[in-house]
């Protein structure tokens, strides 16, 4: 019988021996996310919850050995700019194999920017 999986799909990956992974959430405040692998006749195949500190899913991209995930930070901190997204990196069996933090204040995007703070941690005037 084929999976139903509840929650809210982001994209689909598809690994090379042709497995569907669909990231999702179990609609929580804050979510747990899983990440669940289903086969060509759609039954589950495995699922994974990987640690999760407590953020939002923005990325996941599927690795030969596991996944690389980037963790976005919960609103309204991501709104104001005062939060810290972190990327990952998980084996097959959800453990941390790596994990960076990014600060949102150093990060642009094209026609886009905001200055950082000066290293004393005030805005500018």
């Amino acid at each position: 019988m084929a999976a139903h999986i509840c929650g809210h799909p982001y994209p689909p990956r598809i690994d090379p021996d042709g497995a569907v992974w669909i990231a999702h959430t179990d609609g929580g405040n804050p979510p747990v996310f899983t990440l669940t692998g289903l086969g060509a006749d759609g039954r589950r195949l495995r699922s994974v919850i990987p640690q999760q500190a407590p953020q939002y899913l923005g990325v996941v991209v599927q690795m030969p050995d596991g996944f690389c995930v980037l963790w976005l930070p919960i609103p309204p901190a991501h709104l104001i700019g005062d939060g810290v997204a972190r990327l990952a990196r998980y084996d097959d069996n959800r453990g941390t194999m790596w994990t960076t933090p990014i600060p949102l204040l150093s990060v642009s995007l094209p026609g886009w920017s905001r200055p950082a703070r000066p290293p004393d941690g005030r805005d500018s005037p």
